[in-house]
């Protein structure tokens, strides 16, 4: 957490009653001080002649600014220059694709995690987390299978965390307030993107009940949604001709009213025909350098609004 410049010049040079510096009012609120007394308790204010009188309201207004700046850098994508103990490779972060990873080289296994050879359990990493959202709550979801392929399709610093939508309650607007569970999980995997993957079949003429529902509880409450900024891609597949393109469609409006960047080209409406996939989960030889270039776009796009 950085102090702003207008604080850090009103104490460079000096202190805040009794030569407690900045950084001890930084570390005193890392340790979990949220009050004077706690900050008082932690680096000696208020034990000077004054009492704290002449620096208890610098104070605060101190505290409140840092506490507000880590609460905003708490909501902030974790950086993609970071130390992890996790092993990096092109993996998908949930257990939507029967709790395995998906890697697109040669696999080895550590535990329960799917990794490349040679990597280690901690290192340092340059990576773009993205969320993938199913539309689809079939366990033989055709767009379900189509995410797992494309993930195969993507460069080794993505890493890809399919969302759980099928669990979350109906929206109601009485539950602002008190949000479930469900929905702060959702809402923080979203906040901890880099990028959003909307992979959706069609019903009825527009996207699933359960993808939109999903999106209104990220959406509220209002001026707190999880989806601002976000860059998105969109496709989807079906059994029909016209794969998904109305969805898709709906889906972009929404999307647009959300301030989520969306790529526009190339579009992606897929019927699900014999060679699509592979046996193996992969999409066939056909099909295959066309949603390459898609994906290619895909991580330009999230790239570009990440710089």
């Amino acid at each position: 957490m950085e102090p702003d410049e207008r604080t850090m010049a009103r104490l460079r040079a000096g202190c805040i009653c009794k030569g407690v510096k900045l950084i001890r009012l930084i570390e005193a609120i890392e340790n979990g001080a949220t009050s004077f007394a706690q900050v008082a308790a932690a680096t000696g204010i208020g034990t000077g002649p004054c009492k704290g009188k002449r620096c208890r309201h610098k104070v605060k207004e101190l505290l409140e600014r840092l506490l507000a700046a880590r609460r905003i850098a708490d909501r902030r994508p974790a950086p993609r220059h970071a130390l992890t103990t996790q092993p990096v490779c092109q993996r998908v972060l949930s257990s939507n694709f029967g709790g395995q990873a998906i890697c697109p080289r040669p696999i080895s296994k550590t535990g329960s995690v799917v990794c490349a050879p040679g990597r280690t359990e901690e290192h340092i990493m340059s990576q773009y987390t993205i969320a993938v959202i199913v539309g689809s709550l079939r366990k033989n979801s055709f767009n379900r299978a189509l995410a797992g392929a494309l993930i195969q399709l993507a460069p080794s610093d993505f890493a890809f965390n399919v969302v759980e939508i099928g669990d979350l309650p109906l929206y109601n607007q009485d539950d602002d307030a008190n949000q479930a569970p469900a929905v702060k999980r959702l809402k923080g995997e979203i906040a901890g993107a880099h990028g959003l993957l909307f992979v959706t079949p069609e019903y009825n003429r527009s996207m699933p009940g359960a993808l939109k529902n999903a999106i209104d509880h990220a959406s509220r409450p209002y001026g707190q949604s999880a989806w601002v900024g976000k860059p998105a891609g969109v496709l989807g597949i079906s059994v029909g001709t016209i794969g998904t393109a109305l969805a898709q469609q709906h889906l972009r409006n929404v999307l647009a009213y959300l301030d989520v960047p969306t790529m526009g080209q190339p579009e992606v409406f897929l019927q699900n025909r014999e060679g699509l996939f592979n046996a193996d989960g992969s999409i066939g030889e056909a099909s295959r350098p066309f949603l390459q270039g898609w994906m290619d776009r895909f991580v330009d796009w999230v790239k570009r609004h990440n710089s």
